[in-house]
């Protein structure tokens, strides 16, 4: 849930009423009140694909509950793609989160993470398509329920140079389940809404460690107004806009660069190189070991070379890159039994990643672009999806058969009918001496150089798929490539 969208805080007069009738009704028989209910649009590159509604009301038991729903419909290579997520979050009156759900509804099977606090901890539970996780995480100090977040806010003020940090709730997986944002007021703008001209102040609100910067635009009641981020933006609406039928947007169109020049034999090449540029400057942009780059001034050059395969398999007890997560999950018993079927009684390392991929490659026939991103158990249920269900599937099967593995994401070139551009796509790489890549959608066991890896995920998890969506978008939403290789 975005921290930095606020909700209406009423008039001092009428919370003074509404104390005073309150004092009068016993708890037991106290309506549920209202605070707020709160629309915006989302956009992409000027193209509506969702709405963003939140409702926070008192309930009749004292405690204070706030929704959040966050809705996306747009199309891919013409099939409609839908995906929901609603959030739920229980806190006291004093601020402290009793309990969360979080639904995530991306795939044929959705996602649940269920949170309850007990003795200053989260027990959390995620259930899907693949077995039930469980764990538990402390509570830091400083988190505080979004409610009681609004009334800290409120009191820090919005002048100019106001500085704070916040710590909020994001149960998007059990590896993570806070973020802490640095707000700074930045100074005051003239903001059009609708045919009024009303004045804001600007709020900027970055991520520790840094990640995507935030910019809001806040009214005189301390509302978000406007909300930009990673190429996205949100505006506040009515409820009768917001739910109004969305673009039937495209979203490779939304979603692609087409670079300068052309890249021969894309597939088939293990060396290429790459320039970029963009009007915000260098994009960032995370090391890969095959991937070399250079900031001269603007530009950001990229030297792809793609080591050879083979080597020896390089881990250690507890790796991070063999362990399973909501996504690969290499513990589930139908992923262990199908891994060791498909390589059968074959010993090498590098043969094994060469059979999964291949098996992989083959047998998810179905491009099912209507899912947004379906588990490894899903997967091996259904066969079927897109890129990433290729990649987490062979992530899944490898890190099964104890092949340290993770998946990336980047922009890979493709030569099109009306030219070529460059896409977004997620593949898999595999660990030996060195991280060597392996694309299971093309049927690649070695990987080709035409793709720049924007971000390396450790894990898959929700926390880093998103920080790898954001870093998409900024690269999408206005950088340039040129092919320097021929």
């Amino acid at each position: 849930m975005p921290p930095a969208l606020r909700w209406f805080l009423r008039s001092l007069v009428l919370m003074i009423s509404l104390q005073m009738a309150w004092c009068q009704i016993p708890r037991t028989q106290r309506p549920n009140e209202v605070f707020l209910r709160e629309h915006f649009l989302v956009k992409l590159k000027g193209a509506r694909i969702g709405t963003y509604s939140r409702t926070v009301k008192r309930l009749n038991s004292g405690m204070i509950e706030t929704n959040v729903s966050f809705e996306i419909s747009v199309r891919r290579f013409d099939q409609a793609l839908s995906i929901t997520r609603s959030l739920n979050i229980q806190e006291d009156e004093a601020g402290q989160i009793e309990s969360f759900e979080l639904r995530l509804n991306q795939s044929a099977a959705p996602t649940v993470i269920q949170g309850k606090r007990s003795l200053g901890r989260f027990f959390t539970t995620m259930m899907g398509a693949g077995p039930v996780q469980k764990s538990s995480r402390s509570i830091p100090s400083e988190l505080i329920g979004p409610w009681k977040t609004e009334l800290k806010q409120r009191s820090l003020g919005f002048a100019e140079g106001t500085q704070y940090r916040i710590t909020v709730l994001s149960p998007t997986s059990l590896d993570d389940l806070y973020e802490t944002y640095e707000i700074k007021m930045d100074s005051r703008r003239k903001w059009h809404s609708g045919e009024h001209e009303i004045d804001v102040a600007v709020m900027r609100a970055n991520t520790i460690p840094p990640g995507t910067e935030e910019l809001n635009l806040v009214d005189s009641n301390g509302s978000i107004v406007y909300q930009e981020s990673a190429g996205y933006t949100m505006e506040r609406t009515d409820e009768t806009t917001a739910r109004a039928e969305y673009d039937s947007s495209e979203v490779i169109d939304l979603l692609l660069v087409r670079p300068e020049g052309i890249l021969k034999n894309p597939r088939s090449r293990f060396k290429a190189e790459f320039s970029v540029t963009s009007e915000q400057g260098p994009p960032r942009i995370e090391s890969s070991p095959y991937q070399n780059t250079r900031v001269e001034g603007q530009t950001l050059y990229l030297k792809i070379d793609v080591p050879e395969v083979g080597g020896r398999i390089v881990s250690q007890p507890g790796d991070r890159f063999l362990l399973p997560d909501p996504y690969i999950t290499s513990e589930d018993p139908a992923i262990i039994k199908l891994a060791r079927s498909v390589v059968g009684t074959e010993k090498d390392p590098w043969k094994k990643v060469e059979i999964l991929n291949n098996w992989v490659f083959t047998n998810i026939k179905k491009k099912n672009y209507t899912l947004g991103y379906a588990s490894a158990s899903e997967v091996v249920r259904d066969l079927e999806g897109d890129c990433t269900e290729h990649s987490v599937l062979f992530a899944a099967l490898a890190r099964a058969l104890g092949i340290p593995t993770r998946v990336v994401m980047g922009l890979v070139y493709i030569e099109a009918a009306n030219g070529p551009v460059m896409i977004f796509h997620q593949w898999a790489e595999v660990r030996f001496d060195t991280w060597i890549p392996v694309d299971p959608t093309f049927g690649l066991t070695r990987a080709d150089a035409g793709r720049i890896v924007i971000a390396p995920m450790s894990n898959a998890s929700q926390a880093e798929m998103k920080r790898a969506e954001r870093a998409i978008i900024e690269w999408c939403s206005g950088v340039r490539v040129k092919v320097i290789s021929e």
